[in-house]
């Protein structure tokens, strides 16, 4: 195999535009497990982790940017975060265990696309943009449109994934995110749910609500949104209004769960929650 070390992000993209088969290296954590697996040939890759261009956590113009090489400790450790994307903060605080949280980046869960990635509900429903970079300039992606499938996204030959950008909540804006693991910790999801909303007195005057490992990539679930529009978060109304949340959805069955556990899950998330929200005001 062939490491290579750029100085720069400029050297980094030169690099990528002359050499379009080149694999990148951040955290490793997903790559070179494939890689010891036989699951994929590295012939040359890229060793991006040392760019410090692509590390860092500020607020900007309204937006909260974040570096792809940022790792999920530090997102999850950040103030900034847990003041305008909580849910994200959440999730990155849940991803396998401290020494996989030390080590593997935020770019390298979205270039990884995993249906069961736990930060992709979190940003679905922030809202965010995916900011690509290459030789031909730079690029911004909604991350909803960056997803293609299990494994699979809008990343073009020569691009490199640089950050995301998120717009900072609002007055009234709150959310978090659920997950369901075989166990408490080291566990893949079995189910995720990711919540953004707007409340008024109690009251949800806006919502969007994202599930991860209940199809090929993040669920959006539009028709449960529109029926918790209104509502208060009362225990009652919270769980007769989430009842069809998990046949928005379409899993399957595998090791981990069926895919009517999966679907009751989603509802059970959701409604808990809402109601820990509830408790909060």
């Amino acid at each position: 195999m062939e490491v290579i070390t750029p100085a720069d992000l400029t050297e980094a993209v030169k690099y990528m535009n002359q050499h379009l088969d080149t694999k990148v290296l951040a955290g490793g954590t997903d790559l070179l497990v494939k890689w010891k697996e036989g699951k994929v040939k590295l012939d040359r890759v890229l060793n991006v982790q040392g760019l410090q261009e692509l590390r860092y956590i500020r607020e900007e113009n309204g937006y909260l940017l974040l570096g792809a090489l940022n790792t999920h400790g530090e997102i999850a450790a950040a103030e900034a975060v847990w003041e305008h994307a909580p849910m994200l903060a959440e999730a990155c605080a849940q991803v396998g265990s401290a020494q996989i949280r030390n080590r593997g980046t935020l770019g390298g869960n979205l270039v990884t696309a995993s249906p069961a990635g736990d930060t992709l509900p979190a940003l679905n429903v922030l809202g965010a943009t995916v900011n690509l970079i290459s030789s031909r300039g730079e690029r911004r992606v909604p991350v909803g449109e960056f997803f293609l499938g299990p494994g699979q996204t809008s990343l073009q030959p020569g691009e490199l994934v640089a950050g995301i950008a998120i717009p900072i909540f609002k007055a009234g804006e709150t959310g978090f995110y659920k997950k369901l693991g075989q166990r408490k910790a080291l566990a893949i999801a079995v189910v995720s749910v990711a919540v953004k909303l707007k409340l008024s007195a109690g009251v949800i005057e806006s919502i969007r609500i994202a599930c991860g490992s209940v199809g090929p990539k993040v669920v959006e679930l539009p028709e449960t949104a529109a029926k918790l529009m209104g509502c208060s978060l009362d225990e009652r109304e919270l769980w007769e209004k989430t009842g069809g949340a998990g046949e928005e959805t379409s899993p399957i069955s595998d090791i981990r769960a069926s895919r009517e556990y999966r679907q009751e899950m989603v509802r059970a998330l959701l409604y808990q929650g809402l109601y820990d929200l509830k408790n909060k005001e």
